[in-house]
Formats: C-alpha cells, structure tokens, sequence
C-alpha cells in the first residue's frame, strides 16, 4: 500500500537573489513587468513535491534572480498581493526571459520550448479563459483531450484547470487526468492528492468537530452540535484572505447573519503554511469571531474527507455537521 503523498513547504532565505552557485548549478530569470513598477515579487516554485518561496524585487519594471532547480520545477511568480503574474517550467542551466503584464494570460516567455508554448497558449485564449467558469475549463479541457501526450497539457490541467466550479468540473478533471501521459510525481503531486481527496457531493461526511490551533498556541475543539448553523472558512495569507475578511467583516456588521438573515456562528480557519505566517496574518486582521490554524493545508486529516477543491473555500453546516452550502464564492 502507497504511503500518503506529504507535500512539503520551504521557505527560502533568498538563494534566489543571489545565488553563490554557477549558473550549471542554477537557472536564471530576467524579466520585465508592463508599465515599469517598483514592487515587491514572490517566487514560489515546486520540485520534487516540495515548495520552496522567496521574495526578489523589480525595480523601475527590471527584476532578475537565480536559483537552484536541479529537477524540473514549476515557478510562479505573484504580486505582493499574491495576485499571479505568470507560471513557467525550468531546470539547472537555462536562461529564463519573461515580459509580464499584470493578467498571468497575457505575458510571453523565452528559454524553453515548453514556457514558450504554455505562454503563448495563455495569451491566445486570454478571452476565454478570463470569461465564465465555463469557458475557462472548456478551453482548457479542449486542448488537453486533443493534445493528451503533450507535456503542456499536464501543465494546464494542474495549474489552471478549475475543479472547484461543480461536481460536474471534478468529474471532468478525473477524467483528463486519466487521458495525460506525462505525470512526473514532483510535480503533480499536489494536484493528485487534491483531486483524489474530492468526493462526489452525496458521499461527503459531516464536519461534527474539529480541533485547531487558536491564538497564544492553545489547542481548542469545535463542536457542530454547539451551533444551529456555522460557516467554517478555509483562506491563507496568499490566497483568498482580502475575499474572506470582507465576507465575515459583512456578517459581523449584519449582527452576526448571512445575507439571506439567518444567524450564523463564524469559524475562521487558516491553513498557511506555518504559524509564523498565520500569526502576521492575526495582527493585521483585528477580528473578533473565532479564528484557528491547522496544519497540513487542505491535506489535513480532519479536513480530507471535506473535500476542499481550493482556497479560499466555504462550507455552511449545520448542528449535526451536515455540508449545507459548499462555495468559492464570498457572496453569502
């Protein structure tokens, strides 16, 4: 029997900015961003089931930095805001060259046949894939069932694809995935452990309790049965926090209830990747419903059986943990 996929997160101090090692040893990205900002840039990028992140700097719209990628590695690179600028694949020894917008489906890339396709593909379907939900997965679906040895259909599916619309999206997912042939497990891991922890919607179990951490690192237990109704969050620093502050900011001063009136108990769940992180993140909210932190991202054991597709995420239970309501979507 398979042991558990474990995905690992590195926080680099950054080997990205400067890097003491040859360039066999590295690779090395020089880039530009339309309109010439100054800002700061976070680079994340998967290896070998690990995720390693650092920060570098672009200055009058110029960045550049280098860093280790002995096996091929997906990078991204985001905003201070962890909006996305743009995706590319490398290893050791290749010179990367990006020009960015602000939109991560209009940029251009050089230094690899396959960056080189995955942006032009973005680019030419720009339309489509910033359109409905609908369109985005069509697009994407289209390419990979007529193109499933291509490499770059993996990267669409894993990157891109959004299984997070239905469970008709889910299923379609399982099914493309089956249709790829290139699935190196450094890579797809994450993805694989996401989409294998989906179930179909009249398969998912109750959330009856959950124990997290809270702040001052003491260990709490929430019990469904203690609330007619609760909307648990799932957000991190990076993704979908803003979205989920102005949600529960909303209930608060709707004295506690949903749009539609009924009252609802807040449990307000981050699943950043360290407590360091989640703790910067308390500072600067100043909230008042209960908020916690688990370990593990959505591969935590109390949440598997969820079947969170993505984050942000929100689930409405009621009193005997059963998922009413499950959505991306802030508006509640």
């Amino acid at each position: 029997m398979n042991k558990p996929l474990i995905i690992h997160i590195i926080n680099l101090v950054l080997a990205i900015a400067l890097s003491a090692c040859g360039h066999s040893d590295t690779f090395v990205v020089d880039g530009s961003i339309e309109g010439n900002p100054t800002m700061n840039i976070r680079v994340v990028y998967t290896m070998n089931g690990q995720i390693y992140t650092g920060v570098t700097a672009a200055t009058n719209g110029k960045f550049s930095f280098k860093a280790a990628a002995p096996d091929t590695a997906i990078v991204e690179l985001f905003d201070n805001d962890y909006a996305l600028l743009g995706r590319f694949i490398t290893v050791n020894g290749q010179d990367i060259s990006l020009n960015l917008t602000r939109s991560p489906y209009n940029l251009s890339i050089e230094g690899n046949d396959l960056s080189t396709r995955w942006a032009s593909f973005l680019s030419e379907n720009s339309d489509a894939l910033q359109a409905s939900p609908k369109q985005h997965n069509d697009v994407i679906a289209k390419y990979i069932e007529a193109n499933p040895t291509d490499q770059l259909s993996t990267l669409l599916l894993i990157t891109d694809f959004n299984i997070a619309n239905s469970d008709a999206d889910v299923l379609r997912a399982q099914q493309l995935w089956q249709d790829i042939q290139w699935k190196p497990l450094g890579l797809t891991a994450a993805f694989a452990l996401q989409l294998n922890a989906i179930a179909p919607s009249d398969q998912r179990k109750p959330i009856k309790t959950l124990r997290y951490l809270r702040s001052g690192n003491t260990h709490a237990t929430f019990n469904a049965s203690d609330h007619p109704l609760t909307l648990i969050t799932f957000s991190t620093e990076r993704d979908g926090r803003d979205s989920t502050l102005t949600l529960l900011r909303r209930i608060k001063n709707n004295s506690g209830r949903l749009a539609d009136g009924r009252a609802v108990y807040i449990l307000d769940i981050s699943l950043d990747t360290d407590t360091l992180e989640w703790s910067r993140t308390l500072r600067r909210d100043s909230a008042t419903w209960q908020r916690g932190w688990l370990h593990g991202g959505i591969a935590n054991p109390q949440i598997r059986h969820a079947s969170i597709p993505s984050i942000p995420y929100y689930i409405l239970i009621d009193s005997t943990g059963l998922q009413l309501t499950r959505t991306t979507s802030p508006a509640l």
